[in-house]
């Protein structure tokens, strides 16, 4: 989620005008990375949820989602009638976060005897771990203020080179760098039989 929604925090702009015209972008960006932002925290649950369906507990899950529609809508109403469009998108920000607490305070309460998962194992391995190699890209973001391009072709490069190796030796456990490591080796024996 970090990795594929950050280069449209870093290059939104560019994206959007190339797309609906420079004025356009410039008026709506901010609604792309409120919602950009918004997509990920919320979709982070995505994979518990898939394993609560795939062991039948969807019925411990539904607390989450109504909570999460029922903040979106109340707030983004509100907000949209306060602030405006961004009000609606904030909203649905909100109501992302109130989504990912729901189930890490309540659902994860009632599954945890099918479900041996522990919250701080999640917070630590499943959203933590993944999510610091993106720190650089994260503080990048905040530097260039949305806007990389002004800094030239290095500095991104740089970043997305230390976020890669980050992924590598954080991000990725070690049967997972086993499993890439097998994966390449095994795609390289492949294609030197063939030659």
């Amino acid at each position: 989620l970090v990795l594929t929604s950050l280069p449209l925090l870093l290059y939104g702009y560019p994206i959007l005008s190339l797309w609906v015209g420079a004025d356009y972008a410039r008026h709506s960006i901010l609604f792309l990375e409120i919602l950009t932002i918004a997509n990920m925290i919320r979709l982070s649950m995505l994979p518990y949820a898939l394993v609560l369906t795939g062991n039948g507990l969807q019925r411990y899950g539904w607390i989450a989602a109504i909570g999460e529609a029922t903040v979106n809508f109340t707030l983004s109403i509100a907000l949209g009638y306060r602030i405006g469009a961004v009000g609606v998108a904030l909203g649905t920000l909100i109501g992302g976060v109130v989504s990912v607490g729901l189930h890490l305070f309540y659902t994860m309460r009632f599954t945890r005897v099918v479900i041996p998962l522990r919250r701080v194992e999640f917070v630590l391995h499943g959203l933590a771990r993944p999510l610091a190699p993106a720190l650089p890209l994260l503080a990048f973001l905040l530097f260039c203020r949305g806007n990389p391009a002004r800094y030239g072709f290095w500095p991104p490069l740089l970043v997305f080179l230390l976020t890669a190796i980050l992924i590598w030796f954080v991000g990725l456990a070690h049967s997972d760098r086993e499993i890439f490591r097998e994966a390449i080796l095994n795609w390289r024996l492949n294609r030197l039989a063939r030659v």
